[in-house]
């Protein structure tokens, strides 16, 4: 007679549903993001600095969130750098723990957001279930940001930015259709955008924002894509900078996006 196996118990967690929002910061910027989630998320985050932490803490929280800096040529922040070899060495059960990492760096170094994909590789060999791929931010690119705080909403459930009423467009192709005159076709994944006619912008580059820009959008009902034309002769004062957009852009760029009232 066989005996089957009892299934294995699910873990339970000392802090319940509540999510670990943990940062890793060299200059700041990594810790100015991880508190702006935890302030629009109070009632069900725990916001603490990895160069802090108790690396067993990370055991007691089923649901993790990590906003990871570069130092230098892919390297961990300074301060957490204890963490990080603790994280390496030591022996942790992640499992049934289900995370997201943020990486923020510079795409001009070899080795893009370096720590934080060790960090998301690290926590898996432990155990631990990503729920979501690791994003790279490039230059603390905002519509990046955005778009990983939307998945985070989808998959977490936690709580939007307050400028969520922007949505991401994610750029398919950029083709010069004469000289000065631009085509750029977006996937936008929203209703709104089907009947619409024109479109601001927001955008990023080189580190630098952009003012908002409002764009005529050619666009079908039932079509995911909205293609914004962006031509010399139609935008004035604009032109330059859209024009610098449109000819240094390339597929899979992120751009803010909302329907002109």
């Amino acid at each position: 007679m066989y005996i089957l196996d009892e299934k294995p118990r699910e873990r339970s967690f000392p802090k319940g549903d509540r999510l670990l929002v943990a940062y890793a910061s060299q200059t700041g910027t990594a810790a100015a993001l991880a508190e702006r989630v935890y302030q629009h998320n109070t009632h069900n985050c725990d916001l603490v600095d990895l160069a802090c932490i108790d690396i067993k803490d990370l055991e007691r929280y089923g649901r993790q969130i990590f906003i990871l800096s570069t130092f230098g040529e892919g390297n961990a922040p300074t301060k957490v750098l204890p963490f990080y070899r603790s994280l390496c060495q030591q022996s942790l059960n992640l499992n049934g723990v289900q995370f997201s990492v943020l990486g923020l760096g510079n795409n001009q170094y070899e080795y893009f957001c370096g720590f934080g994909t060790d960090i998301f590789n690290r926590l898996i060999q432990l155990g631990a279930e990503p729920r979501l791929p690791i994003t790279k931010v490039n230059r603390n690119n905002a519509a990046m940001i955005l778009h990983w705080w939307s998945k985070l909403h989808e998959t977490f459930g936690i709580n939007q930015a307050e400028d969520c009423e922007w949505s991401i467009g994610t750029v398919m192709d950029i083709s010069e259709r004469s000289p000065g005159e631009f085509e750029a076709a977006l996937y936008i994944q929203s209703l709104q955008f089907s009947h619409a006619q024109s479109l601001l912008i927001k955008y990023e580059q080189e580190g630098k924002k952009s003012e908002d820009i409002s764009v005529k959008i050619i666009s079908e009902k039932n079509d995911p894509f909205t293609r914004v034309v962006i031509a010399e002769r139609e935008y004035k004062n604009s032109t330059k900078p859209l024009i610098r957009l449109l000819s240094l852009a390339t597929p899979g760029d992120k751009w803010q996006v909302k329907v002109v009232a």
